[in-house]
Parts: C-alpha cells; sequence; structure tokens
C-alpha cells in the first residue's frame, strides 16, 4: 500500500476541481493590461507597448487578440472553467447564432 494514498468508502464521490490554466490567465489579463495602456495614451502603438514589455511586436499583437474574446470566454478561462476535452482551443468552433446560450458569430462581408 502507498502511504501516500487516502482510502475513501466507494459511496463517497469527491467532486475533481479542474486545473486552471494559469498561462493562458495570465495571458487574458496582460492582454487587458495592454490594452487599458493603448487606449489611455500610455503608449501610443503597439511598437513602443512591445519595446516598453521587452516583447516582439508580433507577440504583442498576438496577445492582444485574447482582448477580443467574447465575456463568457474570459469568465471561463479567469475561473478555471474548462471544455469536455480540458482544451479552450475549440471552444467557438461549430457555434451559431441560432444554438441557446451560446456567443453568436457574425460575418462581416468583405469590403472592396
Amino acid at each position: 500500500m502507498d502511504t501516500n494514498s487516502i482510502l475513501m468508502p466507494d459511496s463517497i464521490d469527491l467532486p475533481s476541481a479542474p486545473a486552471k490554466d494559469e498561462t493562458l490567465a495570465k495571458l487574458v489579463t496582460k492582454s487587458h493590461i495592454c490594452l487599458r495602456q493603448l487606449e489611455s495614451g500610455r503608449v501610443a502603438t503597439i511598437s513602443e507597448l512591445a519595446e516598453r514589455e521587452k516583447f516582439d511586436n508580433s507577440y504583442v499583437a498576438k496577445v492582444m487578440r485574447l482582448t477580443l474574446l467574447a465575456p463568457d470566454i474570459v469568465e471561463m478561462i479567469l475561473d478555471g472553467i474548462t471544455t469536455e476535452s480540458d482544451d479552450l482551443a475549440g471552444v467557438g468552433e461549430g457555434v451559431s447564432g441560432g444554438v441557446d446560450g451560446a456567443t453568436a458569430v457574425v460575418e462581416y462581408p468583405a469590403t472592396n
């Protein structure tokens, strides 16, 4: 018997807490901090922000995309709630405007 194990009666089910993706939560938080810096005028461009934070321009631009996530998805990330597959990468797959309780995906026609 392993001395680090706890034996529980079969009739007791303990809920398992999902592991929070701390890296993703930090990136979402960082993206909103960067957005506030841009909106407040503390920095004028993403390039200036990247230089200030000592990151590559493309990295900052990619992180800034997290500010475009729907509020319910941001809340899921920050609360540590994950999808059934424990992967948030596919959260928006198959979502349309007709699904109850889902975030609607709006497509705009291309302009010339």
